[in-house]
């Protein structure tokens, strides 16, 4: 892929974190098998890809990344809080935000199967942490929130 001069670069990742509704990161670890299920889901995920050599941090640096290359210019950020489920009721707009978040995230939650798996959780631990997890976003009892983080540039003239 070719960006062409003055061509706007749009870059958007999600930081591998849930938010709380005071959009507080919700910080577990993976020493309990216990709710909150859809964070405790993404600990072991996070985990489990670091212990893989991966790096799940990208959306933290891509601000960075961009304003510090030398092709760039016009560089901003922007972060955007998506409801991780339709638990917020105050506009339409909210509800199928949440619904389409959680559809991904459902998703989301049978692509990392193989890594959790494979990284020698055990696959009862891995079915209790999913089935949980799904229920609680299916529930949308849980205010959770996703941070996605944007970044927007244009390439140099010259």
């Amino acid at each position: 892929m070719v960006l062409r001069p003055s061509g706007l670069m749009d870059l958007m990742e999600f930081d591998f974190h849930v938010y709380d509704d005071n959009y507080r990161r919700i910080e577990l670890d993976t020493s309990r098998i216990a709710g909150p299920w859809w964070p405790r889901w993404l600990t072991f995920l996070n985990f489990a890809a670091r212990n893989r050599g991966g790096d799940v941090d990208a959306a933290t640096y891509i601000h960075t990344w961009a304003a510090r290359h030398h092709a760039f210019e016009d560089v901003q950020y922007r972060e955007f809080w998506v409801p991780a489920s339709p638990w917020r009721r105050d506009s339409d707009f909210q509800i199928r935000m949440g619904v389409s978040m959680r559809d991904d995230i459902l998703s989301f939650l049978k692509s990392g199967r193989p890594l959790l798996l494979g990284s020698g959780l055990p696959e009862d631990v891995v079915d209790e942490l999913e089935r949980n997890a799904v229920m609680e976003l299916n529930c949308a009892r849980a205010r959770y929130y996703i941070r996605l983080q944007c970044v927007f540039a244009r390439k140099r003239r010259s």
